[in-house]
């Protein structure tokens, strides 16, 4: 049997976790000549945080292993019984291999790891006194209509 390549579904934010849990779990068991590659694709994006930038590291594929493979029904069922992974992909609930075009693609994308991009937040600054004068206000308004009903209901009578 030969190696082939499988996309895992693991929790988001967990790929890096299953990776190291899928490594741990071949040499646990005696069969690394099993696994021949590991593959969790990331891309560096700049954050900036009270005007600091970091660099962080994301993964290209959120929810998403990549292993190159010799799979047989037991190893199989070992990694999909690991902790934060949910399913091999495939066709009825059984694990398809990726086809070449895939994985060259997926390959191609993790070799251009270097490309940094910026992440962009939008903040609303709207400062905290002029947000209690604003509330302020609508509570006297919506006081002053409910009285001002009230006089009228009672104008009626």
């Amino acid at each position: 049997m030969s190696h082939k390549w499988y996309a895992i579904q693991t929790y988001a934010g967990s790929e890096m976790a299953v990776k190291r849990a899928i490594e741990n779990l071949v040499v646990d068991h005696g069969i690394p000549e099993k696994l021949a590659q590991i593959l969790v694709p990331t891309e560096d994006v700049i954050e900036i945080k009270n005007g600091k930038q970091k660099i962080k590291e994301r993964s290209l594929y959120s929810g998403y292993v990549f292993a190159n493979l010799e799979l047989d029904t037991s190893l199989w069922h070992l990694i999909q019984s690991l902790p934060k992974v949910s399913r091999f992909i495939g066709e009825a609930k059984k694990p398809s291999p990726l086809s070449e075009k895939d994985v060259k693609q997926i390959i191609e994308k993790a070799s251009t790891h270097a490309i940094i991009k910026p992440n962009i937040f939008f903040f609303i600054f709207f400062p905290s006194f002029l947000s209690f004068y604003f509330s302020l206000s609508l509570l006297f308004v919506g006081l002053l209509g409910y009285f001002s009903s009230r006089n009228y209901k009672q104008m009626d009578k």
